[in-house]
């Protein structure tokens, strides 16, 4: 009987000790899936559209504690009721946190069908225009691994109407992978980019980039572009005007920011096919 009663003991601790154990498994997911997407809409959003000068909204906010994953929807960049950028799915996938001297975040991401709508009005002013945060000195920034981003059917739509004649170009199916991206001094992330113009032609670069130094270098290739659609813009002083024909050209490029913009192009090729030429007049 004695026995009896020291099982049924052992049995009534262990349903509260398994009861216990699911309650606080249920109010840490709670706490991830319900209240930490309403702290990101009702909290951060309205902190980071302050700190860019434009509102920053998304239809949903997923965080998956078990995963570690984090999934932003439909969320949208506007200033004055014009939207800047808007992407439909962001998806970090965090890997580790690892903890040898100081931490370190490894993570990767997926960016889906994002749009971005840089114009340059007729007053020269550009939208994509954001304050810069003063650094604290003596802050490090928290180390970081993103071990592989990936933007797929993105959308570009570029417009200037300060010159003589209004241009736009319109960037469509763009992709983009970026991979080993650090906060390590030396460390150079590798990517690739493509994207095909409505205009017509294709656009195409691989290289290497250093956040830290902020530079880049790699290879360039434009394919079929049609020259009637922007040679009055990026050549506006030419004599004449091209009415048809394609260019395609490839380079090796180096790009160095920092206090002044360097822009290199080490050899390359350029062919042009098909050729007409017009005076401003119109007589060919």
């Amino acid at each position: 009987m004695a026995s009896t009663n020291r099982l049924k003991r052992v049995g009534r601790w262990g349903l509260i000790g398994l009861a216990t154990a699911a309650f606080l498994v249920a109010a840490y997911w709670a706490v991830w899936v319900f209240l930490a997407p309403r702290l990101v809409r009702a909290v951060l959003l309205p902190k980071a559209s302050a700190a860019l000068g434009a509102e920053l909204t998304a239809a949903g906010v997923a965080i998956d504690p078990f995963r570690a994953t984090v999934v932003v929807e439909h969320a949208a960049l506007k200033r004055s009721g014009t939207e800047l950028a808007a992407f439909h799915r962001l998806a970090v996938d965090i890997k580790a946190v690892e903890s040898l001297r100081r931490q370190r975040l490894i993570f990767s991401g997926t960016l889906s069908e994002p749009v971005v709508r840089p114009e340059v009005d007729a007053k020269g002013r550009f939208n994509l225009v954001f304050p810069v945060p003063h650094e604290r000195s003596g802050s490090p920034a928290f180390p970081f691994l993103l071990e592989k981003f990936t933007l797929n059917k993105g959308r570009i739509g570029f417009r200037d109407a300060s010159g003589r004649t209004p241009y736009g170009l319109d960037l469509e199916g763009v992709a983009f992978e970026l991979e080993n991206l650090g906060s390590e001094p030396d460390r150079k992330a590798g990517f690739r980019f493509s994207a095909g113009s409505a205009q017509g032609g294709e656009i195409s670069a691989t290289g290497t980039f250093s956040p830290s130094a902020l530079s880049s270098e790699g290879e360039l290739r434009v394919a079929g572009l049609d020259l009637p659609s922007h040679a009055d813009y990026l050549a506006p002083e030419l004599p004449f005007r091209l009415t048809a024909g394609q260019a395609t050209a490839t380079a090796h490029y180096v790009l160095r920011a920092g206090d002044r913009t360097e822009f290199e192009i080490q050899g390359g090729e350029l062919r042009i096919e098909h050729p007409v030429l017009a005076n401003r007049e119109g007589a060919k």
